[in-house]
């Protein structure tokens, strides 16, 4: 897999820009478990750093099974057209418990080296916020 280099901006409800990061995500395939193990992890222009850690398998019928470390397993992606997309619930800081947000990521390529990401986030099915970036391949 490699690494990819990109960018993000997070806005709430109302479309204003409240936070920004850059994403750096490493990765390999893992012969042994037949998957691909990756680190995404966020760097927030506030100084925070957070760190997704996932395996992903492809699964019957075209899907893709994934465990992440919060989400935890069995989180399902599916292609629609070009694009990928996952639906998960994952805790962050204070929400967790019934207040664990669900996320619905979306990849669409936009050429052989660059993803459009764009992740929808709420809570009890009220949007909550929306992340829009990029992830761009970078050369070994």
């Amino acid at each position: 897999m490699g690494r990819t280099e990109g960018a993000a901006v997070l806005k709430d409800p109302f479309g204003r820009v409240f936070r920004r990061c850059s994403i750096v995500t490493e990765g390999e395939w893992n012969f042994a478990k037949h998957c691909v193990e990756f680190r995404e992890t966020f760097f927030y222009d506030d100084g925070e750093i957070d760190t997704w850690t996932w395996a992903t398998q492809i699964g019957a019928h075209g899907q893709y099974v994934s465990v992440e470390a919060l989400a935890g397993p069995g989180v399902i992606g599916r292609r629609v057209d070009r694009d990928y997309i996952l639906s998960f619930t994952r805790p962050h800081k204070w929400l967790k418990g019934i207040l664990t947000p669900r996320f619905v990521v979306r990849f669409s390529p936009m050429d052989s080296q660059t993803m459009l990401k764009i992740t929808r986030i709420s809570l009890f099915g009220v949007p909550i916020g929306k992340m829009t970036g990029f992830h761009r391949r970078v050369a070994p």
